[in-house]
């Protein structure tokens, strides 16, 4: 199977970036990831990029292959929440951020989500939201 990959970001009216994005893929099995630094705190950029980066790696160090989706999914997302923790918070940098990964085995897909960033189904050119903003304001 192949997969292609497209990301597009804006950054709008904040001073950084905070978007991170990435994608990666062997043989049938993909997982995509999606990250924004939460609520404009400093060192969101930072926060979005690690979490992008610890969820790829635990594809990698997986071989590509989750044989238990689900926990290998929480599994990441705890990862990616410890390797924000140690970027540390001071006065100026407050890191956080939200992730949105979705794993493809061939089969089926599985999602995890935590803040407000969402996967979306497109079927029949109908965007189809298959995760909830669960964020409190």
């Amino acid at each position: 199977m192949h997969f292609t990959t497209i990301t597009s970001s804006e950054k709008g009216p904040r001073e950084e970036q905070q978007d991170a994005a990435g994608a990666v893929s062997r043989e049938d099995r993909m997982l995509a990831v999606v990250s924004d630094g939460a609520g404009g705190h400093r060192g969101g950029s930072q926060a979005s990029k690690l979490a992008v980066q610890t969820a790829c790696e635990a594809f990698e160090k997986a071989g590509g292959n989750f044989v238990n989706p689900k926990a290998a999914l929480l599994e990441l997302c705890r990862r990616a929440n410890e390797a924000i923790l140690s970027l540390g918070e001071t006065p100026k940098m407050a890191p956080k951020s939200t992730l949105a990964a979705l794993y493809l085995d061939g089969e089926k897909a599985h999602m995890v989500h935590v803040g407000d960033s969402r996967i979306y189904r497109l079927r029949s050119g109908k965007m189809i939201e298959r995760t909830r903003d669960h964020t409190m304001v």
